[in-house]
Protein backbone atom coordinates (compact mmCIF):
# COMPACT_ATOMS: atom_id res chain seq x y z
CA UNK A 1 0.00 0.00 0.00
CA UNK A 2 1.25 3.05 -0.91
CA UNK A 3 2.03 6.41 1.94
CA UNK A 4 -0.70 7.81 0.94
CA UNK A 5 -3.53 5.16 0.82
CA UNK A 6 -1.69 4.47 4.56
CA UNK A 7 -2.35 8.03 5.25
CA UNK A 8 -6.14 7.48 3.65
CA UNK A 9 -6.62 4.19 5.94
CA UNK A 10 -5.57 6.39 8.76
CA UNK A 11 -7.89 9.30 7.88
CA UNK A 12 -4.95 11.97 7.81
CA UNK A 13 -4.71 12.92 4.02
CA UNK A 14 -5.16 16.57 4.50
CA UNK A 15 -3.95 18.55 7.52
CA UNK A 16 -7.40 20.25 7.69
CA UNK A 17 -8.62 17.14 8.47
CA UNK A 18 -6.84 16.25 11.50
CA UNK A 19 -3.15 16.14 12.78
CA UNK A 20 -1.88 16.05 16.17
CA UNK A 21 0.68 18.04 16.35
CA UNK A 22 -0.34 21.96 17.00
CA UNK A 23 2.79 22.91 15.51
CA UNK A 24 1.25 22.51 11.76
CA UNK A 25 -0.22 25.08 9.41
CA UNK A 26 -3.27 24.79 7.03
CA UNK A 27 -2.95 24.92 3.39
CA UNK A 28 -1.62 28.23 2.05
CA UNK A 29 -4.35 30.83 0.41
CA UNK A 30 -4.00 30.77 -3.08
CA UNK A 31 -1.20 32.40 -4.66
CA UNK A 32 0.96 32.51 -1.42
CA UNK A 33 3.30 31.38 -2.61
CA UNK A 34 5.65 32.88 0.53
CA UNK A 35 3.74 30.14 2.63
CA UNK A 36 4.88 27.26 0.57
CA UNK A 37 8.39 27.31 2.95
CA UNK A 38 9.71 24.09 1.86
CA UNK A 39 9.63 21.38 -1.18
CA UNK A 40 10.62 18.88 1.21
CA UNK A 41 8.45 16.56 3.67
CA UNK A 42 8.97 17.86 7.56
CA UNK A 43 9.76 15.32 9.49
CA UNK A 44 7.07 14.75 12.73
CA UNK A 45 6.57 12.43 15.63
CA UNK A 46 3.51 11.82 17.86
CA UNK A 47 4.12 9.18 21.08
CA UNK A 48 1.40 6.60 21.59
CA UNK A 49 2.36 6.99 25.28
CA UNK A 50 1.90 4.22 28.30
CA UNK A 51 1.45 5.06 32.07
CA UNK A 52 3.34 2.83 33.37
CA UNK A 53 1.40 2.76 36.56
CA UNK A 54 -1.76 1.17 35.19
CA UNK A 55 -3.46 -1.09 37.09
CA UNK A 56 -5.13 -3.03 34.10
CA UNK A 57 -2.39 -3.85 31.47
CA UNK A 58 -5.67 -5.30 28.92
CA UNK A 59 -7.16 -2.01 29.12
CA UNK A 60 -3.83 0.87 29.95
CA UNK A 61 -4.21 4.58 30.19
CA UNK A 62 -2.57 6.18 27.26
CA UNK A 63 -1.30 9.98 27.23
CA UNK A 64 -3.49 11.98 25.55
CA UNK A 65 -3.29 15.91 25.18
CA UNK A 66 -6.60 18.41 23.80
CA UNK A 67 -5.31 20.92 21.96
CA UNK A 68 -4.72 24.08 22.01
CA UNK A 69 -4.38 25.43 18.81
CA UNK A 70 -5.74 25.14 15.32
CA UNK A 71 -5.85 23.22 13.48
CA UNK A 72 -8.48 21.03 15.68
CA UNK A 73 -8.48 23.50 18.38
CA UNK A 74 -10.13 21.65 21.78
CA UNK A 75 -10.21 18.15 20.30
CA UNK A 76 -7.98 14.89 22.26
CA UNK A 77 -4.70 12.98 20.52
CA UNK A 78 -1.75 12.33 21.22
CA UNK A 79 1.09 14.93 22.01
CA UNK A 80 3.91 15.02 19.33
CA UNK A 81 5.31 17.84 16.45
CA UNK A 82 8.13 18.53 14.71
CA UNK A 83 11.68 17.03 14.58
CA UNK A 84 14.19 19.60 15.05
CA UNK A 85 17.26 19.20 13.19
CA UNK A 86 19.17 16.98 14.16
CA UNK A 87 17.08 15.51 16.56
CA UNK A 88 16.19 11.11 16.48
CA UNK A 89 12.50 10.37 16.77
CA UNK A 90 13.15 9.28 20.30
CA UNK A 91 14.60 12.21 20.93
CA UNK A 92 11.32 14.39 19.72
CA UNK A 93 8.83 11.89 21.42
CA UNK A 94 10.41 12.64 24.60
CA UNK A 95 11.05 16.75 24.18
CA UNK A 96 7.06 16.64 22.78
CA UNK A 97 5.94 14.74 25.84
CA UNK A 98 7.81 17.25 27.82
CA UNK A 99 6.65 20.40 26.81
CA UNK A 100 3.14 19.69 26.03
CA UNK A 101 2.47 17.66 29.86
CA UNK A 102 5.49 17.60 32.08
CA UNK A 103 6.07 13.89 31.66
CA UNK A 104 9.52 12.18 31.44
CA UNK A 105 9.05 9.77 28.43
CA UNK A 106 11.51 6.16 30.29
CA UNK A 107 11.09 3.95 27.18
CA UNK A 108 10.62 4.97 23.40
CA UNK A 109 10.03 2.30 20.83
CA UNK A 110 8.70 0.70 18.49
CA UNK A 111 7.26 2.93 15.57
CA UNK A 112 3.68 2.19 15.51
CA UNK A 113 2.68 3.25 12.41
CA UNK A 114 3.47 6.29 9.99
CA UNK A 115 1.69 8.60 7.42
CA UNK A 116 1.76 11.29 5.41
CA UNK A 117 -0.16 14.11 5.56
CA UNK A 118 0.02 16.37 2.65
CA UNK A 119 -2.23 19.40 2.06
CA UNK A 120 -2.51 21.30 -1.39
CA UNK A 121 -3.35 24.62 -2.15
CA UNK A 122 -6.62 25.67 -4.11
CA UNK A 123 -4.54 25.70 -7.57
CA UNK A 124 -3.45 22.06 -6.42
CA UNK A 125 0.17 22.79 -5.40
CA UNK A 126 1.12 21.47 -2.66
CA UNK A 127 1.43 23.91 0.47
CA UNK A 128 2.39 21.12 2.98
CA UNK A 129 4.01 17.82 3.41
CA UNK A 130 4.38 16.27 6.80
CA UNK A 131 5.37 12.46 7.44
CA UNK A 132 4.59 11.35 10.94
CA UNK A 133 5.63 8.76 12.62
CA UNK A 134 4.03 7.55 16.04
CA UNK A 135 6.33 5.84 18.35
CA UNK A 136 4.96 3.85 21.46
CA UNK A 137 6.32 5.07 24.63
CA UNK A 138 6.50 4.92 28.20
CA UNK A 139 5.97 7.30 31.07
CA UNK A 140 4.66 7.68 34.59
CA UNK A 141 3.37 10.81 37.02
CA UNK A 142 0.49 13.30 36.78
CA UNK A 143 0.35 14.99 33.11
CA UNK A 144 0.48 18.83 33.42
CA UNK A 145 -0.58 20.79 30.19
CA UNK A 146 1.30 22.96 29.08
CA UNK A 147 2.99 24.71 25.74
CA UNK A 148 0.59 24.45 23.10
CA UNK A 149 -2.12 21.95 25.62
CA UNK A 150 -4.58 22.88 26.80
CA UNK A 151 -5.45 19.82 28.82
CA UNK A 152 -3.44 16.93 29.47
CA UNK A 153 -4.85 13.41 31.01
CA UNK A 154 -3.94 9.26 31.69
CA UNK A 155 -7.54 7.43 29.98
CA UNK A 156 -8.13 3.90 29.62
CA UNK A 157 -7.62 3.00 26.01
CA UNK A 158 -11.00 1.78 25.88
CA UNK A 159 -12.47 4.86 27.10
CA UNK A 160 -10.48 7.42 24.91
CA UNK A 161 -12.95 7.50 22.58
CA UNK A 162 -15.78 7.47 24.67
CA UNK A 163 -14.57 10.28 27.52
CA UNK A 164 -13.35 13.27 26.12
CA UNK A 165 -13.87 14.30 21.99
CA UNK A 166 -11.16 12.91 20.11
CA UNK A 167 -9.99 13.68 16.87
CA UNK A 168 -11.85 11.25 14.45
CA UNK A 169 -8.09 10.11 13.01
CA UNK A 170 -7.45 9.07 16.46
CA UNK A 171 -9.93 5.91 16.04
CA UNK A 172 -8.08 3.78 13.66
CA UNK A 173 -4.81 4.42 15.55
CA UNK A 174 -6.36 3.31 18.58
CA UNK A 175 -7.78 0.14 17.05
CA UNK A 176 -4.02 -0.74 15.37
CA UNK A 177 -2.51 0.08 19.74
CA UNK A 178 -5.26 -2.40 20.28
CA UNK A 179 -4.73 -5.08 18.18
CA UNK A 180 -1.17 -4.45 19.21
CA UNK A 181 -1.92 -5.11 23.07
CA UNK A 182 -4.15 -7.77 22.35
CA UNK A 183 -1.03 -9.72 20.16
CA UNK A 184 1.31 -8.54 22.81
CA UNK A 185 3.22 -7.06 20.41
CA UNK A 186 4.04 -4.25 23.26
CA UNK A 187 6.68 -5.33 25.36
CA UNK A 188 6.00 -3.29 29.06
CA UNK A 189 9.34 -2.41 29.97
CA UNK A 190 10.74 -3.59 33.49
CA UNK A 191 9.21 -0.73 36.34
Amino acid sequence: MSAVGRSRVLGRTVLQRGLHSSKMRQAAPAGDAAAVKSKLPKSCVAGIIFNLDSADRANPELLLIQRGKAPNRGEWTFPGGHLELGETMAQGVRREVQEETGLEVTSVGPVATAVDVITHQPNGEVAFHFTVIDLYGFARGTPRASDDALAASWLPIRDCLTRVPCHRDLEPVLKLVTDALTAERIAWPDA
